[in-house]
């Protein structure tokens, strides 16, 4: 899941806007997959809450702060939402 996630994320540094859309999905359905992941860990050894879900809620953060940059900088009305 991981090794899809770097992969998504890296392609999408070089998508345009018109390739930007699935791959932002599918950036949606991994963090879903990796929040649900690191809940049903949490849920077996709740003692490793601390450990692991700060990890992934940074990952879900920086992905908003990314795409506020674009936003804020992409003049094209495609990126705007």
């Amino acid at each position: 899941m991981l090794r899809r996630y770097l992969a998504t994320q890296t392609t999408l540094h070089g998508a345009t806007p018109g390739t930007a859309v699935p791959l932002l999905q599918e950036l949606d359905r991994l963090h879903e997959e990796l929040w649900a992941a690191a809940r049903a860990g949490v849920t077996a050894e709740p003692r490793f809450a601390v450990v692991m879900l700060p990890p992934v809620n940074e990952i879900i953060d920086l992905h908003g702060s990314r795409l506020a940059a674009v936003r804020a900088t992409c003049r094209s009305r495609s990126w705007r939402s």
